[in-house]
Parts: structure tokens; sequence; C-alpha cells
């Protein structure tokens, strides 16, 4: 009769502690997790969408509207807007014009004629 009445204490207590922790260990588990929550200031979607511009202007044979569409599936539609300004190869800062460069348009052309011109100013 002493073990069974022991059984009941442990058991009573058990359940009592169980009932004070309840209550926290339910709101714990309709939370998300903290990682979730700090994914949500949108700091990794804007790096992906910067990181997606770059690798659209490093490489040129990469497809505008392919890395859109996959960027619209991955990302949430509050980011849509930003996706949209992505653009194809950003244009040169400046260009650089080189006198006396070989003929990359027909190199192995048989007859050729090149007009120079002298552009100093006449005194």
């Amino acid at each position: 009769m002493k073990k069974s009445a022991f059984i009941k204490k442990i058991a009573e207590a058990i359940i009592e502690c169980i009932r004070e922790e309840l209550p926290r260990l339910t709101s714990a588990r309709t939370q998300p997790p903290p990682a979730a929550l700090q994914e949500h200031d949108g700091t990794p979607y804007l790096k992906q969408i910067a990181a997606a511009q770059q690798f659209l202007d490093e490489n040129r044979n990469a497809d505008l509207a392919h890395v859109k569409c996959l960027l619209r599936r991955m990302i949430p539609e509050e980011y849509h807007g930003e996706i949209e300004k992505l653009h194809e190869r950003e244009e040169p800062r400046f260009v650089c014009i080189v006198n006396g460069g070989q003929n990359l348009i027909a190199p192995n052309a048989q007859q050729a004629e090149q007009n120079i011109q002298d552009s100093t100013p006449e005194e």
C-alpha cells in the first residue's frame, strides 16, 4: 500500500508540473522559430535580388525572363516590384575607342580599305 501511495504522489506531482508548463509549451509551439522571424526583415531577399543582378551583369547569355520567373517563385510578393527592376547587362560606364586596332569584323578579308583622318587641330 505504501508503494501505490508513493507512486500516486509522484504521478500527481508530474501532472501538476505539466499543468504549469502547458501554457508556455503551447505558446512556444504556435510561434515560428526565431530564424523565421529574422528572415522577414527583407535583407536576405534583397541580397538575393542583388546577387541575381550581378549574375545577369556577368553572364551575357543569362535569360532575364527565366531569372525573374525563378525569383518570383522563391521570394514573397512584396518584393516582386524589386524583381521587376532587374535588367540585362548594365551599360558600360565609359567607352574606349582604340585607334589602330585589328579588324575583328573581317580579320581574313582579302581587300580592305582604311580611311584615317587626322584628328589634330589645324594651325
